[in-house]
C-alpha cells in the first residue's frame, strides 16, 4: 500500500517536472497550478481605476441608453486619471472637436485638463470600411507605443464593430481587445450602447447590445441608468465584477447629478440607494411603458415567471398588465 502510494507520488512528480520543463510556445500554456499561483503572489493586486467598478489590467464595458451621459462620465473618469499621472487616450468616435469644447467651457472659460490626456479621433481621408476594424487596432497599438498610453476609452462599441449585436462579431471584437490587453499591458474601457431599453425598468446585463458574447469575454461591466427623480438625476450599478465584491448592485446603485458647476460638464455623487428608487413610477406613462414591454416578451414566448425575473416586478404584477 504504502509503495503505491510512494509509487503515485513519483509519478505525479515527474509529470509536474515534465510540465515545468514544456517550453511555452504553442496556443495553450500548460502549467502547475501552485508554481503560477506562486508567481503571481508576488505580482500587486489590480488598482481600482474607477472606484470598484474598473480595475487595472481589466477590459471593462460601461453601457447606457442614448443620450444619459455615457462620454461624459468617461471623460471625467479619465480627467481624474490624468490628473492622478496616468497617460490616458480617449478614442473618441462620437463627438467633434468643438462639441468636446463645449463641455469644457463656461462664459468663455475652458476649464484645465490636468496630466497626460490624449484624444484621437478619425480621419476621413484615411477610412476604408472594408478594413476599418482592422485598421483601428493596429492604430491603436501604434499610439499606445508612441505615446506611451496606460489607459485607453474607446467610445463607442458600435462604431469600430458594425455587427456589435450579432454574436459573432461582438466575440471577434472582444477577442482583440484581450489580445491589445495582454500584449501591451493596459487597461481598457469600452462604451457601449442598449439596442433598446425601456425607461424606468431594471438594467441588467442583457440591455447591453451583443451582451452574450461582450459580457463572456469583458472582466467587468458597469452600467448608467434613467432615473425618474429628474431630468438631471442618474444611477450607476455594477453588472460583472472579478476583482472585487460587488459593491453596487440593484440594492446599493450609486447616484449621480449632471451639472456644469465649476465650468465643466460632469457628475456629482449624491450617495447610494436602492435602484427601485429611481425607476419606480406608478404614473400613467410608467405603466403603459411597462404593459408594452410586457406584451413583447409574452408574444415572444415567454412565461409570466420569465417575463417577471427580467423587468424585476412580480409575476401577479404581470398577469394584471396583460390582462388589462
Amino acid at each position: 500500500m504504502n509503495n503505491k502510494t510512494d509509487n503515485d507520488a513519483s509519478i505525479i512528480a515527474d509529470i509536474r517536472d515534465a510540465g515545468n520543463r514544456i517550453e511555452p510556445g504553442g496556443l495553450l500554456i500548460c502549467e502547475d497550478l501552485m508554481e503560477g499561483c506562486r508567481r503571481a503572489l508576488a505580482e500587486p493586486d489590480p488598482l481600482p481605476l474607477y472606484k470598484e467598478l474598473w480595475f487595472a489590467n481589466e477590459v471593462c464595458i460601461f453601457f447606457a441608453s442614448t443620450n444619459l451621459g455615457k462620454t461624459v462620465l468617461a471623460m471625467q473618469i479619465l480627467m481624474k486619471l490624468s490628473k492622478d499621472g496616468y497617460r490616458v487616450l480617449l478614442a473618441d468616435f462620437e463627438m467633434s472637436w468643438k462639441q468636446v469644447q463645449m463641455r469644457l467651457t463656461e462664459n468663455g472659460v475652458l476649464h484645465d485638463v490636468e496630466g497626460c490626456f490624449m484624444r484621437a479621433h478619425v480621419n476621413p481621408r484615411a477610412y476604408n470600411f472594408e478594413t476599418f476594424e482592422d485598421d483601428v487596432f493596429d492604430e491603436f497599438k501604434k499610439l499606445i507605443i508612441e505615446k506611451r498610453i496606460q489607459i485607453l476609452v474607446v467610445d463607442n462599441l458600435s462604431k469600430i464593430c458594425n455587427d456589435s449585436e450579432k454574436p459573432y462579431a461582438a466575440g471577434r471584437f472582444m477577442q482583440k481587445l484581450w489580445t491589445l490587453r495582454d500584449e501591451l499591458k493596459i487597461s481598457i474601457l469600452v462604451i457601449a450602447h442598449t439596442p433598446k431599453k425601456f425607461d424606468f425598468t431594471p438594467l441588467t446585463i442583457n440591455d447591453l447590445a451583443g451582451s452574450a458574447r461582450i459580457s463572456n469575454f469583458c472582466d467587468s461591466a458597469f452600467a448608467l441608468g434613467k432615473s425618474s427623480q429628474g431630468t438631471d438625476m442618474r444611477y450607476l450599478i455594477q453588472l460583472k465584477t472579478r476583482s472585487s465584491a460587488f459593491i453596487y448592485p440593484a440594492s446599493n446603485v450609486l447616484s449621480l447629478r449632471l451639472t456644469k458647476e465649476g465650468g465643466w460638464l460632469h457628475f456629482e455623487e449624491e450617495g447610494t440607494c436602492r435602484e427601485t428608487d429611481h425607476i419606480n413610477r406608478m404614473d400613467e406613462d410608467y405603466q403603459d411603458n411597462l404593459r408594452q414591454q410586457c406584451q413583447e416578451l409574452s408574444d415572444g414566448g415567454k412565461s409570466y415567471r420569465e417575463i417577471a425575473k427580467e423587468l424585476g416586478i412580480n409575476p401577479t404584477k404581470v398577469y394584471r398588465l396583460l390582462k388589462k
